[in-house]
């Protein structure tokens, strides 16, 4: 309800508003960018899941993710991926 009226006010459609944030924010950021510090991970071998414990894993989008990677190897080597 808010973003009617605030369209009703400026004139102006919400999600021209949305954009006009967003560039704002992602230009406020950018001018950090020196000032933010990340220490980048690299994959360690050891450090991987077993496939075990992601099909035991009870969240859906886990079990769904490893489900599409096995169906993606099989459509790549050549076999029936169903």
């Amino acid at each position: 309800m808010l973003d009617i009226r605030i369209e009703e006010a400026f004139s102006m459609k919400m999600e021209r508003l949305m954009r006009m944030q967003s560039a704002f924010d992602t230009a406020r950021t950018r001018s950090r960018e020196k000032e933010i510090r990340v220490r980048r991970l690299l994959p360690r071998a050891e450090a991987q899941v077993p496939i075990r414990s992601l099909e035991a894993s009870p969240c859906p989008v886990t079990r769904l993710y490893k489900r599409l990677g096995m169906l993606v190897d099989k459509w790549l080597a050549g076999e029936n991926p169903s």
